[in-house]
C-alpha cells in the first residue's frame, strides 16, 4: 500500500456520565464536519502529523496510539481528488488555544456518524462511519441501539 499523504486523528473522550465521545471540527470552509487532520510533512511520522494537526484544528491533545487505526480515502472538492489519510486515536487530556478558528463538537458515536454523513456521497459517509466504528471496536465499546 503507497504511503498516505495526510493524517488524522480520532480523538475521543468520556462525558461526565461516561459516554464515549469523538471530536469533530468543520472543515476550513465551514461546510461540513471532520474528525482533524491534515497533510504529513517531510520526516513526520503519521501519528506525530496527526497529533500536531489536532492541536492545530482544535487545541486538544493527549496521549496517541502510534499504531494505524485504519485508512480512507477523503475527496477533496475543490482540488477534484482524493487524498488517503492515515487514522491514529488520541485520548483527550488536555486543551490550549488552538491555531486555527474552527467550529468544533463532541459527539457520540451515532451523532458523529450522522455529522460526518451531511453533504457528502453515500461512498465517502460510509468511510467516514468506518473510521467511528473502528474507534468504537478498539475502545471496546458495545454499540448501543437507537434510543437505549
Amino acid at each position: 500500500m503507497a504511503s498516505p499523504t495526510h493524517a488524522g486523528t480520532l480523538c475521543y473522550r468520556r462525558s461526565e456520565a461516561g459516554a464515549l465521545e469523538f471530536l469533530l471540527v468543520r472543515t476550513s470552509r465551514g461546510d461540513r464536519w471532520v474528525i482533524p487532520k491534515g497533510r504529513i510533512d517531510p520526516g513526520e511520522k503519521s501519528w506525530e502529523a496527526a497529533a500536531r494537526e489536532t492541536v492545530e484544528e482544535s487545541g486538544w491533545y493527549g496521549p496517541i496510539d502510534a499504531r494505524e487505526l485504519l485508512r480512507f480515502r477523503y475527496f477533496k472538492p475543490r482540488r477534484g481528488r482524493e487524498d488517503e489519510v492515515v487514522v491514529h486515536l488520541l485520548a483527550a487530556a488536555g486543551h490550549r488555544a488552538p491555531h486555527e478558528r474552527r467550529a468544533q463538537c463532541w459527539a457520540s458515536p451515532d451523532d458523529a456518524r450522522r455529522r460526518l454523513a451531511e453533504g457528502r456521497s453515500p461512498r465517502h459517509a460510509s468511510e467516514l462511519a468506518a473510521v467511528i466504528d473502528r474507534g468504537v471496536a478498539a475502545l471496546g465499546e458495545t454499540p448501543r441501539e437507537p434510543g437505549a
